[in-house]
């Protein structure tokens, strides 16, 4: 059973994916990264995200898309399709944990001190 629901990855509901798709990040170090949750030193320390960030310096990059295409990032996705929490990054296993009750909400305000809610 999946113990996760990556929100860096693509999902057949189209309207559930705009709520819920985390988009890519990139650190001060100009690397690539598969989501901002991840830009942290506990998960820099991960064999699976230390693997992919070798690979993900922009300007060492052809592309973006030539970063996305190295073994490194598929090794990274077929993880994260497990869903097994103990092969991911902290981030990963905490923040897109499945949750039958009480997810995590993200929570914005604007400059007019509007609130926007986003559940994770």
């Amino acid at each position: 059973m999946k113990e996760i629901e990556p929100k860096c990855m693509n999902t057949e509901d189209r309207e559930k994916a705009s709520l819920t798709i985390q988009k890519f990040a990139s650190n001060n170090a100009g690397i690539l990264l598969p989501c901002c949750w991840l830009d942290s030193e506990d998960n820099f320390s991960h064999p699976l995200l230390k693997a992919l960030m070798k690979v993900s310096k922009i300007t060492e990059a052809t592309s973006i898309e030539s970063i996305l295409k190295t073994k490194e990032w598929k090794d990274f996705a077929i993880a994260l399709s497990k869903g097994v929490a103990k092969d991911l990054p902290p981030a990963c296993a905490l923040l897109c944990k499945k949750r039958k009750s009480n997810p995590l909400t993200e929570i914005w305000i604007d400059e007019k001190g509007e609130e926007t809610k986003k559940i994770l």
